[in-house]
């Protein structure tokens, strides 16, 4: 909505304005409430997306989705906010009736019966060119609804579980679900199970290694073998190295929600009818190379091999590597990094890890001071998944 790009989605105590305040102005409520409104500030883009930040707050606000407009004016900072309501979300000239949300008994019941009304709608756009009718997504979703009450769970239940798309979480949330059913099953089964939920239940591209690495724990070498077969080598490391990788290892958040599976879909595509041994022995030996470093505890080749299979990635599509994860390469490197590489599918979201100098302090601020990133309170797990509270 064009109108509204100067609106950000930000804090609950802003309002949206009514028509007459004018398309692309926001207004600060009345009545009880803070004096002034918080200004967010460092303003910048990633793509077509702009990212804010609270003025004195470490955290970020935002995305707020804006085609081609800076949200600040080009001010850098902005003092406006909305929360979009229900009303927002309606086609021009339709009322909303809460009666219409409570007739059916519950919110899913209604969504589900209108689904089912027009089982041929299309309802929700998966990339570029794939629609689910709403009469799929229905259906999707009593598959799942039937694995949780399979699970153990009966009505009056409640799945609490708020986080963004991780395949570390989904192999969490896999295995609790088991646990609650007393099948808990080994970590290699999990990894599988968390696949299929991926690669068929939601017909999604994905590797392997995440599933795996986030099931088993620890440093592995894991070796695809084709896939999605894969075989898997537990690495040995020293309590030195564990250490030094403990406090020189950080992740970053790149803070904005990206979609690995289309970011697959670009790589198919770009090395389709070409020699994909060309682009994927790149990846090998850096993988040989770090897997070699980290046994014999050398962590300056360690970081050189994570350095090679960035390159490697970001030479399989421009998309890869994002212009915000190449900024914050840069800062680090200039901080003491010795060691970078980008995360999973990468793309303009997702998570960058560094291998920083023995003391990161000065590189981790640097890029906090960037404004758009999330240092990820993270160090290296030597155990996968497991249950740690039955209560």
């Amino acid at each position: 909505d064009q109108s509204h790009a100067r609106c950000p989605i930000l804090d609950p105590s802003f309002v949206r304005p009514s028509a007459s305040a004018g398309g692309g102005s926001c207004r600060w409520p009345t009545g009880p409430g803070p004096v002034s409104p918080p200004v967010y500030q460092n303003w910048r883009r990633s793509g077509t997306t702009w990212l804010g930040r609270r003025a004195g707050a470490s955290s970020r606000y935002g995305p707020v989705v804006s085609p081609s407009t800076d949200p600040s004016g080009g001010t850098g900072a902005i003092a406006e906010g909305a929360l979009l309501g229900w009303q927002e979300h309606l086609l021009p000239g339709v009322a909303l009736d809460p009666a219409d949300l409570e007739s059916a008994g519950t919110l899913l019941r209604a969504w589900s019966q209108r689904w089912r009304s027009v089982p041929d709608a299309p309802l929700w756009r998966e990339g570029p060119g794939r629609w689910w009718s709403a009469e799929e997504f229905d259906a999707a979703t009593r598959r799942v609804a039937g694995r949780l009450v399979g699970a153990g769970l009966v009505a009056g239940d409640r799945v609490l579980w708020s986080t963004s798309s991780s395949v570390a979480a989904l192999v969490a949330l896999i295995a609790a679900l088991q646990e609650l059913d007393g099948s808990l099953q080994s970590p290699d089964d999990l990894a599988s199970a968390a696949h299929n939920v991926e690669t068929v239940d939601l017909a999604r591209q994905s590797g392997v290694q995440d599933q795996v690495a986030a099931a088993r724990g620890g440093a592995n070498f894991i070796k695809i073998a084709p896939y999605p077969r894969y075989e898997v080598q537990p690495l040995e490391l020293a309590p030195a190295t564990w250490q030094a990788l403990t406090e020189r290892v950080s992740t970053v958040y790149l803070g904005v929600r990206h979609d690995s599976s289309a970011v697959h879909d670009a790589v198919i595509s770009q090395i389709a009818g070409d020699s994909t041994e060309r682009f994927m022995s790149p990846l090998r030996a850096a993988a040989d190379a770090a897997a070699g470093a980290l046994v014999e505890g050398d962590l300056g080749r360690y970081g050189d091999a994570m350095i090679a299979s960035n390159e490697a990635q970001a030479a399989l599509h421009r998309s890869v590597v994002s212009p915000l994860a190449w900024e914050a390469i840069d800062i680090a490197r200039r901080k003491g990094a010795v060691g970078w590489k980008v995360n999973g599918a990468g793309g303009d979201g997702g998570t960058v890890s560094f291998l920083g100098p023995e003391d990161p302090g000065e590189m981790l601020a640097a890029l906090d001071a960037l404004g758009l990133l999330t240092v990820l309170d993270l160090q290296p797990a030597r155990e996968g998944a497991h249950v740690v509270d039955r209560s």
